[in-house]
């Protein structure tokens, strides 16, 4: 399955200056990035005040980070995910000023739809994530250890398959512990709440019936939602859905 966002396209102006201004009001999380050498070159930021004028934005940002202007000077555009209502755009940069960069506003942009975050599949051998955690026997007398491949996450939860016998240890509303997601250089660790358990093959005679089992994650600190999401947006293979008219992301 291609990475790639499910979106809907929002116009209007003044809906995205609405949206704009409740991030700065609640000092929400943002991810911003450009692509160069094929690369995403990404990194947190946060949006102080705005100003319109003339059809342009202007924004002071609070990169967490050193030299700002320096990392993005000679890009064109810059793309925004605000992390907390999952939305997704970008914008042209028209000059930087006394610590304001001016960005022409925006026809239209995109909320994520069905799922409220970045979700990465991991059905790409380069992308391939191991997942282990712990979960409680039948009987409550122990935890059995598990280790999985995982088949996709996001900062809302987990999936992986199990087959035969262990399949009757998931049942939906079950506590999983200590679930640690190790891929390339992300490694992170959550308990998490079984939402899900639906087949995957049919039985036969020489296989057993293997189910995908999807956990919600109970307890992902704002810190960690922020670096899973720095992860996935860097290793979607497409942050824009396949319609050229969509051109809120790359």
């Amino acid at each position: 399955m291609l990475n790639s966002l499910n979106t809907k396209k929002i116009q209007g102006t003044e809906l995205f200056l609405k949206i704009i201004k409740k991030a700065v009001y609640d000092r929400s999380p943002i991810i911003a990035w450009f692509t160069k050498d094929k690369k995403r070159k990404i990194r947190n930021v946060r949006i102080n005040s705005i100003s319109t004028k003339d059809g342009t934005i202007g924004v002071t940002l609070d990169d967490m980070t050193d030299d700002f202007h320096a990392y993005i000077e000679g890009e064109k555009s810059l793309s925004f995910f605000i992390t907390k209502n999952y939305v997704i755009f970008k914008l042209e940069l028209e000059q930087f000023d006394a610590g304001n960069y001016f960005f022409k506003i925006p026809q239209n942009f995109l909320r994520l739809e069905r799922r409220r975050s970045l979700r990465l599949y991991c059905d790409d051998e380069a992308l391939d994530a191991k997942i282990k955690f712990k979960k409680m026997d039948r009987e409550g007398a122990k935890f059995l250890q598990f280790e999985k491949d995982c088949n996709d996450y996001s900062t809302g939860g987990v999936s992986f398959n199990v087959r035969g016998k262990e399949a009757t240890l998931f049942e939906e509303g079950e506590l999983v512990k200590g679930i640690k997601i190790t891929q390339k250089n992300l490694t992170f660790i959550v308990d998490g709440c079984v939402i899900y358990k639906k087949p995957v093959n049919s039985q036969t005679e020489n296989s057993e019936l293997e189910w995908r089992v999807g956990v919600e994650f109970l307890d992902l600190s704002p810190k960690q939602k922020v670096i899973v999401d720095n992860f996935i947006i860097k290793n979607l293979k497409s942050v824009t859905p396949t319609n050229k008219s969509n051109e809120a992301a790359t």
